[in-house]
C-alpha cells in the first residue's frame, strides 16, 4: 500500500483561544470553491461529503433522504478535506447541477453515497476498487492513497487539509472505531437499500437522472 502523505495542518488557524475547535476554517482567498471540487469529512463524526462550487451533498443512510444546501462562502467546516484541482471547470458546473439533482435520493451510506455521485454524476472513481467493497476506513484510506481518477485514468492534483492537529493514523483509527461502533447500522441500511433499488430504483443516487 503506497504512504499515507501528511495533511497540511490548519489547526493553528481553527483553534479558539480557549483551546476549543470547531473545524471551521475560514478560508479566506486561499480556496476558489468555482474551481476545485472537495471531499470534506466531519469533525462531529467523520461523515463524509461532497463541495461543488456553491452546494455541498450529503450522502446518508438509506432510511435518510439525501441533502442537498448552499455550501459556506467563506469557510469550510471539517476534520479532515480534500481538495481536487484542476478538473475542468465546465465538468464541475455540470455536476454541481447533477448535485442539486439529488435532493432527497437514497443512497446505502454516506461513504458509498459519495462514491455514487462522483461516479455516476463526472466520472470520477478510487482507482482499482470497486465501489461497494470499501468500508469507511478502506474508502479514506484509499482516497488518501491513490486519490480519484476520471475514466481515462487521469489522476487530479489533490492536497487534504486537517483542522486538528492528529496525524493520519490517528484519524483513520478514529474512523475505524466509528465504522466498528456502528457496523450494525451499516449493515441494516445496506440491506434497507437493496430494496429501495429493487422496488423503488428512482429514488436512489446510483441510477441515472
Amino acid at each position: 500500500m503506497k504512504k499515507i502523505y501528511a495533511a497540511i495542518d490548519v489547526s493553528n488557524e481553527v483553534s479558539k483561544k480557549d483551546g476549543t475547535n470547531d473545524g471551521i476554517w475560514y478560508f479566506g482567498n486561499q480556496v476558489d470553491l468555482d474551481q476545485e471540487l472537495i471531499i470534506g469529512f466531519s469533525p462531529t463524526n467523520y461523515h463524509c461529503f461532497i463541495i461543488c462550487r456553491g452546494y455541498e451533498f450529503h450522502a446518508r443512510f438509506s432510511i435518510n433522504p439525501c441533502r442537498v444546501q448552499k455550501s459556506r462562502s467563506n469557510n469550510i467546516r471539517a476534520a479532515l478535506f480534500f481538495r481536487f484541482k484542476h478538473i475542468p471547470v465546465e465538468k464541475l458546473k455540470d455536476f454541481e447541477a447533477y448535485l442539486i439533482n439529488l435532493k432527497n435520493k437514497r443512497t446505502p451510506s454516506c461513504h458509498i453515497g459519495l462514491l455514487q455521485a462522483l461516479k455516476t454524476g463526472i466520472g470520477l472513481s478510487i482507482p482499482h476498487h470497486p465501489l461497494y467493497s470499501l468500508s469507511p476506513a478502506k474508502f479514506l484510506v484509499n482516497l488518501w492513497t491513490h486519490g480519484l481518477v476520471d475514466e481515462q485514468g487521469h489522476h487530479f492534483a489533490v492536497e487534504a487539509y486537517t483542522t486538528r492537529p492528529l496525524s493520519p493514523n490517528k484519524i483513520i483509527n478514529d474512523v475505524q472505531w466509528l465504522n466498528l461502533r456502528y457496523y450494525w447500522v451499516f449493515v441494516l441500511s445496506r440491506l434497507h437499500f437493496h430494496f429501495i433499488e429493487k422496488w423503488q430504483p428512482q429514488k436512489t443516487v446510483g441510477n441515472k437522472l
